[in-house]
């Protein structure tokens, strides 16, 4: 079980180690308003964000020996309050997390013996719960990213402090929401959100309790958090108190481990309109169709990417017979059909699908499907400020002789750095995991290679 403060200095919640906090309270509130701390019941929890989710989810397992659930008469309309509390060795600046979930659904209980039964919890924030019970129908005229933070202020009651707006403008248009649960007018309302370079938008919960409304443009262009380091990297000694600092802060960037998903299929995400796509609108006012074409190497440089390098070499071309085609000449391996009407609103045409018409909905899919290049599943030691949204560095070693990278002139001291998987990436998800220590398991995604194409002087080939 979970202990009052775990793993943390007497009385406090500093640590000499990253992975320590101090869990200050689990408070259980059941239909009737009673209060229950059972904090020491807790044997672990999660809680997870991602940039994919609107909410918190919080997944929580409870050592009932008190028959916790007769006692306070637990039906599923729960209220949990949970504080975290962690302070960085040497610093007088102390963390606090404080959020509120309700309960979704119980989805285990086992009886172990006579005296002691376990049960899990599966809880989300109240907006979402509250969203889940709610439809909304109303015009809307305005742009895009004022109408979900109205939402979430109107119909969800979230306080406008914690709503984050991202600095760039989604577009202007009007819209009548067709009968929607709050939550899903937003998703409905995302799917025409970009920003100025085809970006798309999203909107996401962090473990502070913000919610953020950004397009990946603004992640991405994001000053890094932190530079995260394989072991290897590290060389410092606990003799004095300014080495056990120092010691703290190399532990806290220390990879625990990393698997990676290598996503380089050329064919799968061509075919979903990476690198290149087309948009045929049809006008229903005027029976008139036209039609916008992205090409991934035309229109790379008015787009934001990780890396200022974009993944396919203009030199590419899979047919044999045209070498002149290359992978961005493939407009109709994607294909879209929009509905438009240029005399709706009183000749108005910013309508729903108005975002659409400069091509941003092909860039877009180029933005999403490229954000899926090369992936990372790293974990790490727990940190409240690694969140979904935020951008990091990592640090790895190839797979290579030391004595030949040393020869190549790659090495970084007395260590070789992999100029490959090194680098900035985006971190799209998050899973801080609460047992006897803190860790937080983070999924990471780059959209752009660390190197660029170029001609070999003596061959003219790509190298």
């Amino acid at each position: 079980m979970l202990n009052n403060n775990i793993s943390v200095l007497s009385g406090t919640s500093e640590s000499e180690l990253p992975t320590r906090y101090s869990l200050q309270a689990v408070v259980l509130s059941n239909h009737k308003g009673d209060k229950v701390d059972i904090k020491t019941f807790v044997t672990d929890f999660t809680i997870t964000e991602s940039i994919y989710r609107t909410s918190l989810i919080l997944n929580l397992n409870v050592k009932d020996t008190v028959n916790i659930i007769e006692e306070y008469k637990l039906t599923g309309q729960e209220v949990i309050n949970v504080v975290i509390a962690r302070k960085d060795y040497g610093s007088t600046d102390e963390q606090i997390i404080n959020l509120d979930f309700l309960i979704s659904e119980y989805p285990l209980l086992g009886k172990l013996t006579n005296r002691l039964q376990v049960f899990s919890i599966s809880a989300i924030s109240p907006y979402a719960f509250l969203s889940k019970l709610k439809r909304i129908s109303r015009a809307y005229s305005g742009t895009l990213g004022e109408f979900i933070k109205s939402v979430l202020e109107k119909d969800l009651n979230v306080d406008p402090k914690k709503i984050i707006l991202s600095k760039s403008v989604t577009p202007s248009c009007k819209f009548i929401v067709p009968n929607l649960a709050p939550l899903d007018a937003i998703s409905w309302a995302l799917r025409r959100s970009y920003d100025q370079n085809g970006s798309p938008f999203y909107c996401y919960q962090t473990l502070n309790g913000d919610i953020h409304i950004a397009s990946q443009g603004d992640m991405v262009t994001k000053e890094t958090y932190k530079q995260f380091d394989e072991g290897k990297f590290f060389k410092s000694t606990r003799a004095t108190e300014a080495d056990k600092i120092a010691d703290y802060k190399e532990r806290a960037r220390r990879i625990l481990s990393i698997t990676s998903d290598f996503r380089m299929s050329k064919y799968l995400a061509g075919a979903n309109g990476a690198y290149a796509s087309t948009t045929n609108y049809l006008d229903l006012s005027t029976k008139t169709m036209s039609r916008n074409i992205f090409h991934y190497e035309r229109d790379f440089k008015k787009m934001t990417f990780i890396e200022k390098n974009n993944v396919i070499s203009p030199f590419f071309h899979p047919e044999k017979d045209n070498l002149k085609d290359t992978m961005s000449n493939y407009p109709d391996s994607n294909v879209n059909f929009i509905s438009t009407n240029s005399k709706a609103f009183n000749g108005n045409k910013k309508n729903y699908h108005s975002p659409t018409l400069n091509g941003a909905i092909n860039k877009a899919q180029a933005h999403t499907e490229n954000l899926d290049t090369l992936i990372h599943d790293v974990s790490l030691c727990g940190d409240f400020k690694v969140n979904s949204g935020v951008m990091v560095d990592l640090k790895l070693s190839p797979s290579i002789d030391p004595q030949v990278g040393v020869k190549t002139g790659e090495s970084e001291g007395d260590v070789i750095k992999d100029q490959f998987f090194s680098g900035r990436y985006l971190v799209t998800a998050a899973v801080h995991k609460f047992e006897y220590e803190y860790t937080v398991d983070i999924k990471l995604k780059k959209d752009s290679l660390p190197f660029t194409f170029v001609k070999s002087p003596t061959s003219g080939k790509t190298i």
